[in-house]
């Protein structure tokens, strides 16, 4: 390259350079923001690095810093914080309050502040909210603490349990967001600044009545501010344990195991242990304390074995083993059930057997039988011969399902007089043996005793008293045994025209001789067509073989019979054509389309007419 090129690329190369820094320079203010932070500046309440205090009286307050620090001023804002408890504590109110330190001559509206469920109970939401129209809105640099939220009392219930303060999205629009004065574009979202924040912060939950307390006032030394009494705060006594308002240097010398801790302020003033560990907190250190594991300040050890009855699983009985076959937290030596887990020793007769174990938990009987050997007591068991630890009783009537002869319907006797294996109250026939409970009708009744048993008739009525009930019977009213001659299921006796097809036993003139039979009705010598369009009932019915449908027509009509089965599919069509006025009959062999014979069961058979549909059901036995 010669020199004269060298300068051409050189001053392109020194005026794109130049371009660039005026760019950067131009848009630092979005390509080197800030986003802002949000952080919880302090607590008050505190009585213990993470630690709040509860009781009746105090409140929690949390102290939220806003540190605009994204280079340009802040025009408007939204943000909002959640406080929970992840282990189910609750507390009164909730009140979150501007300190002030955002001005009106930044927002006119000030901070503004929404709460949304600020019962304590579950989870607290509030929002703090501001914008500015015509002032100067939040300076670049502002670094103060903004808002405030108070919440409590706190009830000592919840020793133990946590609460947390985290952020929120307020106004629900899943983020929180500023908006800056950025030149860039009013609305754009260069605007817009997404603050940061330090959370979430969780906070222990601590009684104040609970753990060791020097001066007996009601309060742990943790909460206590002055633990002797007398006068002086702990952060500045000489000797915070021991009452010297004079400042005696001598009031905390002596050290009985020189472990370094003057015996007035050593958690185990007789065992050497400079580490002063205490891990349940209680005050007394963990290489005295009969239960490390549980507070209990008053070392309290009812059987005087080595553990402390706040852990002891066996706290009545010395058992320095603390043997626990089982695992349900109580020590075999006392456990009233040590073969089964019964952490709850639930022993309801008091006979010192718990009932897990006992085999008949209701009565405090020793010893008793159990002839079925299924850990059921006799007494208590519900069917005391043949086995059923389980007790199953479907009808709560007193009887296990395995004794019981009628399982679903409860009974005051459990008898089965017929013995069938079926009780009374549940057998269709509860006289005779019938263990197959056959009711071809479905009528509730059993084919061994109903009166009919191929046509449902629950109440068995039978006028005659003979062995037919009324539905089944020819001559229901006659208890003698008679035939139908002519199949209208009206028999000889009874039937006044016993030798011609008349199920209705029209009697116009009411002579006794029904119409069918007589040559002339009205005496005129003339003879009448059937007055209305008939499917007459198939007789027999039930049937076997074949069975005979009778029908007539008042005037010539296209006629189709058909028989269906109980699904409405057609079986057998039996006529399809055009007929003249007349009465008509024609037999069913009980065969199909095919010529194939079809099952028992309910069949239907129906006829067509120019004047509507005419149905009729007929049941085949074989």
């Amino acid at each position: 390259m010669n020199f004269s090129n060298y300068n051409i690329v050189r001053r392109y190369v020194l005026k794109f350079l130049f371009l660039m820094l005026i760019l950067i320079f131009s848009y630092s203010g979005n390509i080197f923001a800030q986003s802002g932070e949000i952080t919880l500046d302090h607590v008050d309440g505190l009585i213990a690095p993470d630690t709040i205090i509860a009781d009746l009286d105090s409140t929690i307050t949390f102290h939220i810093r806003f540190h605009n620090n994204t280079g340009l001023n802040i025009v408007s804002s939204g943000n909002g914080f959640r406080i929970y408890s992840p282990t189910g504590a609750n507390w009164n109110t909730t009140l979150g309050t501007p300190t002030g330190t955002v001005t009106s001559e930044m927002y006119e509206n000030g901070i503004y502040v929404n709460t949304f469920s600020i019962t304590g109970s579950g989870a607290d939401t509030v929002g703090f909210g501001g914008f500015k129209l015509f002032k100067s809105g939040i300076p670049d640099g502002f670094n103060e603490i903004a808002w405030t939220i108070e919440i409590g009392p706190i009830d000592p219930i919840y020793h133990g349990d946590q609460i947390c303060l985290d952020s929120s999205f307020y106004p629900p629009s899943l983020e929180w967001k500023w908006q800056t004065d950025d030149p860039c574009g009013e609305g754009d979202q260069c605007q817009l600044r997404f603050p940061t924040w330090d959370g979430p912060h969780c906070f222990t939950i601590y009684d104040c009545a609970i753990g060791m307390d020097t001066d007996n006032d009601g309060i742990a030394n943790i909460c206590d501010t002055d633990d002797d009494n007398d006068g002086i705060n702990d952060d500045t006594d000489n000797c915070p344990l021991v009452p010297n308002p004079g400042q005696d240097p001598a009031a905390c010398a002596e050290d009985y195991d020189s472990d370094g801790f003057a015996d007035v302020i050593d958690n185990c003033p007789n065992n050497p242990n400079p580490l002063q560990e205490d891990a349940d907190n209680d005050g007394v250190g963990d290489v005295c304390d009969n239960c490390v594991s549980v507070a209990n300040s008053d070392q309290l050890n009812n059987d005087t074995d080595l553990y402390g009855d706040a852990c002891d699983n066996c706290d009545s009985t010395d058992n320095n083993n603390q043997q626990d076959s089982e695992g349900d937290g109580v020590g075999d030596a006392c456990d009233n059930c040590p073969q089964h887990i019964n952490s709850d020793q639930l022993d309801t007769d008091k006979d010192s057997i718990g009932d897990m174990c006992d085999n008949c938990p209701s009565d405090s009987s020793l010893n008793i039988s159990d002839f079925d050997h299924d850990e059921i007591g006799d007494i208590c068991d519900n069917c005391e011969f043949i086995p059923n630890n389980n007790q199953i009783d479907t009808d709560n009537d007193g009887f296990g399902d395995e004794c019981d002869y009628c399982v679903t319907i409860p009974s005051q006797s459990n008898i089965d007089s017929d013995s069938d294996g079926l009780g009374y109250d549940c057998d269709n026939c509860p006289d005779v043996y019938n263990s197959d409970q056959k009711d071809s009708d479905l009528d509730g009744v059993g084919d061994k005793c109903d009166n009919c048993p191929t046509i449902p008739n629950p109440n068995q009525e039978n006028n005659d008293n003979d062995e037919w009930g009324n539905l089944c019977d020819l001559c229901p009213d006659d208890s003698g045994l008679t035939q139908d001659m002519d199949g209208d299921m009206i028999g000889n006796i009874c039937d006044n025209c016993p030798e011609i097809y008349n199920p209705e036993q029209t009697d116009s003139n009411n002579d006794g001789i029904g119409d069918a039979c007589a040559t002339d009705v009205d005496d005129d010598r003339n003879f009448s067509l059937p007055d209305k369009f008939k499917l007459s009932q198939n007789y027999p019915n039930p049937f076997n073989a074949g069975t005979l449908i009778r029908y007539a027509l008042p005037k010539s009509s296209h006629v189709k019979i058909s028989v269906f089965n109980i699904l409405g599919q057609e079986v057998k069509e039996l006529i399809n054509q055009e007929q003249p006025a007349g009465y008509y009959q024609l037999i069913w062999e009980g065969d199909n389309n095919s010529g194939v014979l079809t099952s028992s069961g309910v069949y239907f058979y129906k006829m067509d007419t120019i004047e509507g549909v005419f149905k009729k059901k007929m049941i085949m036995l074989k």
